[in-house]
């Protein structure tokens, strides 16, 4: 059984252990398990372009969620 695909983990509990930004340290842990597990660099982003067009419903959330909180802080409500 090959366990080093499991280092993404590793490295996803380290980094979020240390306070790093957690989205990068997702994607980091992402393309250390990817790269771990047998899988080109092209193959990761494939596979990552796939699940987001897939769940495009989320990205549209995460999306909008910044420029809302920018206008909350430009003074939008005191308007």
């Amino acid at each position: 059984m090959d366990f080093w695909p499991a280092l993404g983990l590793l490295v996803l509990v380290a980094g979020l252990a240390l306070r790093l930004q957690p989205m990068l340290t997702v994607l980091t842990a992402g393309l250390v398990s990817g790269l771990a597990g047998g899988m080109s660099l092209l193959g990761i982003l494939e596979t990552l372009g796939e699940a987001f067009t897939r769940n495009r419903f989320l990205a549209i959330l995460i999306l909008t969620l910044p420029a809302i909180a920018l206008l909350e802080r430009l003074g939008l409500r005191a308007q």
